[in-house]
């Protein structure tokens, strides 16, 4: 098979804005890195990604960790340093997508939040990540894939305890139903320039 060329794929310059961490959000941005949109990864200073350091490794990195992040560029930002503001601002400026996967009120208190971010760059596709919304009552529980296996009763094996799930069902699907929605967002930008 014909190797396509990067500028063939078909979110050739795209440019994708990923806050996000441990699975969800990174494999939602790994589809659309393999689709050919340049994703930089943005971790925080000096902690980085969790998923850094869960196992099994390889030489000196972690294979979960890669499997949902090759090909992206990274960068750390202390987002509490007087300057993270005006580095924030331009990389909003210059994205047409931003994922993010932040607690509750997070995203705002730093000013990377939708409606900041869209004031920003109107045309930004903005994309939050989370168990339970940004609202609601159960807005403040994480939505980590056991805690949404539980609630669905996908962890209720009959009359036996729970075992481990196999498969992080949860977390790959909602960032597979993440980038399906970026993908509809950039077809709606793409015939009505609207973010």
């Amino acid at each position: 098979m014909p190797k396509i060329d990067d500028d063939k794929l078909p979110l050739a310059g795209i440019r994708v804005l990923d806050w996000t961490r441990m699975l969800p959000g990174p494999w939602c941005s790994q589809m659309l890195s393999d689709l050919g949109a340049e994703v930089i990864k943005v971790e925080h200073r000096g902690v980085g990604d969790p998923s850094r350091h869960n196992p099994p490794t390889y030489r000196k990195g972690s294979v979960y960790f890669h499997s949902v992040n090759g090909g992206k560029e990274s960068l750390t930002i202390d987002l509490n340093a007087p300057d993270a503001r005006t580095l924030t601002d331009r990389l909003i400026e210059g994205s047409d997508v931003m994922l993010e996967s932040f607690g509750v009120s997070v995203a705002a208190k730093h000013g990377i939040d939708a409606a900041s971010a869209l004031r920003i760059n109107p045309k930004l596709i903005y994309a939050s990540i989370s168990g339970y919304g940004q609202t609601g009552p159960l807005s403040s529980i994480p939505g980590h894939d056991l805690v949404v296996q539980a609630a669905t009763g996908l962890l209720s094996p009959g009359n036996h305890a729970p075992a481990m799930p196999g498969f992080q069902t949860a977390d790959y699907a909602a960032g597979m139903m993440a980038c399906i929605a970026v993908l509809a967002a950039l077809r709606r930008r793409d015939r009505h320039g609207l973010g």
